[in-house]
């Protein structure tokens, strides 16, 4: 059976874009009062990390005092310490199985000092400085062209991970329903899996729109809890990892989201540049961090024809990145856009929210990326 057809190719060539399309624009200082907790977030200021050396990195994980980063274009690996300034890079793009041929979304820390990357069949364990652990055959739910998606490990051998789906999702054949998250023993084999798509909740179950991202999903773990989002669901998924079951639903109420949404029938032909205009129309939800007390959601906004008019090519266009807080309850504290040279927000840690800077001329041409760093006390 082929897996990977001409329209199949098409949905997945334009995922990469989504690069291109970042930054915003708003007020400096975002201030909410809710049922007596008082959040401000003044953005006007903010503490900057600078690493050097890699220019245009992505965000993918932090564990304790270090973040882990990729670059899309040289495939390097790059960890940060946090407190002590230090960066560690290395690079082992290739085919076998000391190396690596994907990095975006499959990509996490093992610990401290040892990262994790999924394979199409498997993953695969490397020190930080880029030294070959060892190589874990995975068993897949099915045949895959996708690698193993944001592998989270619970103990030295148990880990977590979600499953690309399969195919065009402009068919209404690709909304069946089926288990994506898959947890797995390095030494036992298969766990379960659990976790169906879509949800009786989702937007996806819409019966004469389908959307442009739904095999696209955000996952973090807080101890037996697995949080999970989507791309173009306004929906948080929370279940108990020991036994699948679904815990509950937080609802989201984005007010700058706006997805674009495209009918089943009549069934139209796009083509990649209409591919491309479409991502700069279309709302995501790119990244979802949970602390203790409160869920940060990353997303961007839409923008209208005619804003798109405005620009001279598509290569110029940066869409307005949002942040979005509620209590882990699910009761919104902030929905807010950011201003212009922030890009994507990354997460929260010690009374800071962290976002990474838009790339300018400057620190392409110096080869440097740079991560904000903004105070936000919510008592």
């Amino acid at each position: 059976m082929k897996l990977f057809n001409k329209d199949t190719r098409i949905w997945f060539s334009v995922l990469s874009l989504f690069l291109f399309f970042t930054s915003c624009q708003f007020d400096k200082k975002v201030k909410v009062k809710s049922k007596g907790v008082e959040t401000k977030i003044i953005f006007d200021k903010p503490d900057s990390i600078v690493i050097k050396g890699e220019g245009g990195l992505i965000f993918d994980d932090i564990r304790n005092d270090r973040i882990l980063l990729h670059n899309s274009v040289s495939k390097d690996v790059v960890t940060y310490h946090l407190k002590k300034g230090t960066t560690t890079v290395f690079n082992k793009f290739g085919n076998n199985y000391q190396e690596y041929t994907s990095l975006l979304r499959s990509i996490s820390f093992y610990n401290d000092t040892t990262v994790v990357i999924g394979g199409k069949k498997g993953i695969s364990l490397f020190s930080i400085e880029g030294n070959f652990i060892k190589y874990f055959p995975v068993e897949r739910s099915k045949k895959t062209y996708a690698p193993i998606m944001h592998p989270i490990f619970l103990t030295d051998s148990l880990f977590i991970f979600y499953e690309s789906l399969q195919g065009d999702p402009s068919i209404k054949n690709f909304y069946k329903g089926d288990t994506i998250i898959t947890v797995y023993h390095l030494n036992k084999g298969l766990i379960r899996r659990f976790a169906f798509f879509p949800e009786k909740e989702s937007d996806y179950n819409d019966p004469e729109y389908y959307y442009l991202y739904p095999f696209l999903f955000n996952i973090q773990t807080i101890g037996d809890t697995l949080y999970l989002s989507s791309h173009n669901d306004l929906h948080i998924y929370k279940y108990q990892i020991s036994n699948g079951n679904k815990l509950s639903v937080i609802n989201l109420q984005l007010h700058y989201y706006h997805p674009l949404k495209f009918k089943f029938y009549p069934k139209k032909k796009y083509g990649i540049n209409d591919y491309i205009k479409f991502i700069a129309l279309n709302s995501t939800i790119n990244r979802m961090y949970i602390s203790d007390r409160f869920i940060f959601l990353g997303y961007n906004k839409a923008l209208t024809d005619e804003e798109i008019k405005s620009y001279s090519s598509y290569d110029d266009i940066r869409k307005k990145q949002c942040i979005y807080i509620t209590t882990v309850k699910g009761e919104k504290l902030i929905d807010a856009v950011l201003p212009e040279r922030y890009g994507d927000f990354l997460f929260y840690r010690n009374d800071s929210l962290y976002f990474m800077a838009r790339p300018t001329q400057e620190s392409e041409d110096r080869n440097y990326t740079v991560i904000y760093k903004v105070k936000w006390n919510a008592e």
